[in-house]
């Protein structure tokens, strides 16, 4: 079974937008399945700008924090007459009511560009089902295909300045069962000379390296650091190590055309993955794999 987790669910919105009670709904809902964070580096930015500080390392933060699409962003943005409504109920032990209105100015400004980002939901109802609509979402994300996860992608470099995201990260975990690895998109005509040179280069070098073929004359184990691909194209290095029952795999892609190209891509290295698990011997049984994605330029041809 292949599986695309949540690190971090994230909940934001301005002072008394329901963080706090989405918190424990969601931990409720679930038995605590994610690591839920109050608040992101978009507070940061934005109560930093209030307070008349340098807001950068705190943008850097949030575009990494955001970049990351194992993360999920929850933006609570009820109208401004509900935390009205509950300022007068119950004041605020930080800020006044007038704060309040323009803090939810700025949270309604960032939601409105960032709601097109596939890791980002923002909630404006305040029904009791939130809870169970935003768990929905969110575990329906973790088992998503290698083509939904394609699309995400895609998704976010649509919603990006210049069609571009750089640099996306994204994580997904297998468990030697390979059970969406397909060797037909080794026959993709436009990569098939491409793909095969990959996929010969980076098995060859693990059978040298396990018979000694090295610069060492130094026979290596399947724990070998020395088991990587390196080139100056798109999918730029892949590196291979075993670890603690686990195959990581680790792919940086200097250039990714996720228009139509990437989707083709993550079909070939979740397939190459399969090779290399097979190479080494081990066992659906007892290992796993992850396969940790570095796309330096997610880009749409304009």
């Amino acid at each position: 079974m292949k599986r695309f987790p949540v690190n971090y669910v994230i909940l934001e919105g301005p002072d008394l937008s329901g963080k706090t009670t989405l918190y424990s709904a969601l931990h409720s809902a679930t038995s605590y399945a994610w690591n839920i964070h109050d608040r992101s580096y978009l507070s940061m930015m934005i109560h930093a700008r209030q307070y008349g500080r340098d807001v950068f390392f705190h943008n850097e933060n949030f575009k990494r924090e955001l970049l990351n699409i194992n993360n999920r962003l929850v933006i609570l943005l009820p109208d401004f007459e509900v935390l009205q409504e509950r300022y007068e109920a119950r004041g605020d032990e930080i800020q006044s009511l007038e704060n309040i209105a323009k803090l939810h100015a700025e949270f309604t400004s960032y939601a409105e560009r960032l709601e097109r980002l596939p890791n980002v939901i923002v909630v404006r109802d305040t029904a009791d089902s939130i809870a169970k609509k935003v768990a929905a979402e969110i575990t329906s994300s973790e088992e998503a295909s290698l083509d939904e996860i394609s699309q995400m992608v895609f998704d976010y470099a649509a919603a990006s300045t210049r069609y571009e995201a750089t640099p996306l990260t994204f994580t997904i975990y297998d468990d030697g069962k390979f059970l969406e690895a397909d060797s037909r998109v080794m026959a993709y005509e436009p990569e098939k000379e491409y793909y095969d040179r990959i996929l010969s280069t980076m098995t060859q070098t693990i059978r040298d390296e396990l018979e000694g073929k090295n610069p060492y004359k130094r026979v290596e184990s399947i724990y070998s650091r020395r088991f990587i691909y390196t080139d100056n194209t798109c999918i730029s290095l892949i590196h291979a190590s075993y670890r603690d029952n686990i195959l990581d795999m680790h792919f940086v892609l200097r250039s990714s055309e996720v228009a139509e190209t990437f989707r083709h891509d993550l079909k070939f290295l979740h397939y190459l993955t399969s090779s290399v698990f097979a190479m080494l011997g081990l066992n659906n049984l007892k290992d796993s794999v992850r396969m940790r994605f570095n796309l330096n330029s997610a880009h749409i041809l304009s």
